[in-house]
């Protein structure tokens, strides 16, 4: 086997490992609902497999014919696939405050402080 046809057989390995977790992605994002981004996220995914069959092609005569791999991988043309799709929404994030009749509303520390030493207290008394 020649090195131009070993390299363009990694390129295929390589294309197909980054689509094929695309398309795992996809799949798990839509299985678990993405809300208004469902449509966006399948329509990417439909790409995503567009590009795996592409694939599969082009590897197929790589290791049915080899001497035609290279011009084969060479004009293989992948369809962009737009990643921000698949990017979920930061997790949100909150600030606890305790407020009291007495103190009004405590700073983050102190309110922090109280909930850890209350909930470590009620840790031990399930603890005995």
């Amino acid at each position: 086997m020649t090195e131009a046809i070993q390299e363009a057989r990694t390129r295929l390995s390589n294309d197909f490992e980054k689509q094929f977790g695309l398309e795992v992605l996809a799949d798990r994002l839509l299985a678990a609902g993405m809300g208004a981004k469902q449509e966006a996220v399948s329509q990417q995914g439909r790409i995503v497999d567009g590009n795996l069959a592409a694939i599969l092609d082009s590897s197929k005569t790589c290791y049915e014919t080899p001497v035609n791999c290279v011009v084969k991988v060479s004009s293989l043309k992948l369809a962009n696939v737009d990643e921000s799709v698949f990017a979920l929404a930061s997790a949100p994030t909150g600030s606890i405050r305790i407020m009291t009749s007495g103190k009004g509303i405590w700073s983050r520390s102190d309110s922090i402080i109280f909930v850890n030493r209350r909930v470590n207290r009620d840790r031990g008394r399930s603890l005995r």
